[in-house]
């Protein structure tokens, strides 16, 4: 699923990041505090790893992404690189990133579903948020469904990533941050 993905994917970028002698560091975004600050070494890295499989988000628990984004934003005291990986169902997630990438180079990578992508235009219908349980309905033109948060994010200059889980994602994400590598050297 999603969170596995996600998991998998903090994990190669934590060790890729560690090879340019970048530290690391992961901030989770559910209700259950997780913040596990910046290391430089890779056994920290695969201790994290370890906690973020063993983690996986409790029942009933609500992501809060855009407050930590907020919170985050008075943790990090100079420029760096910040990789969110998440599907963007909280809708005041964009809006936070926009805020963290005034002062830090932000990247979105957004893990999708492929039931997500095919229920654009779908008609109304009623559906029930995976990490709570919540109910809701949608009319199959919501903005997690459309695709309004990339839109969003790119108006602002973030990179983003729609990666959908069920296709290998590795070389994905390498031409993604290869073209984005080759973007900030044109600069």
């Amino acid at each position: 699923g999603k969170y596995e993905l996600a998991v998998l994917l903090a994990g190669g970028l934590a060790l890729a990041a560690l090879k340019r002698a970048s530290p690391v560091g992961v901030l989770g975004c559910g209700e259950m505090p997780l913040r596990m600050p910046l290391s430089s070494s890779q056994g920290q890295v695969f201790v994290w790893l370890h906690q973020l499989r063993r983690h996986v988000a409790a029942s009933g628990e609500r992501t809060l992404l855009a407050r930590r984004v907020g919170e985050l934003r008075s943790l990090l005291t100079s420029r760096c690189l910040v990789v969110v990986i998440s599907d963007l169902h909280d809708s005041e997630a964009v809006m936070a990133i926009k805020r963290l990438a005034v002062q830090h180079d932000c990247v979105v990578i957004q893990p999708q579903d492929p039931a997500e992508h095919s229920l654009h235009g779908a008609g109304i219908m009623r559906l029930a948020e995976s990490e709570t349980g919540a109910d809701f309905t949608s009319s199959g033109r919501g903005g997690w469904l459309a695709g309004i948060p990339g839109r969003a994010l790119a108006q602002a200059g973030i990179d983003h990533l729609l990666l959908p889980i069920e296709r290998p994602f590795i070389p994905v994400v390498r031409r993604f941050l290869a073209e984005r590598d080759r973007r900030s050297h044109a600069r």
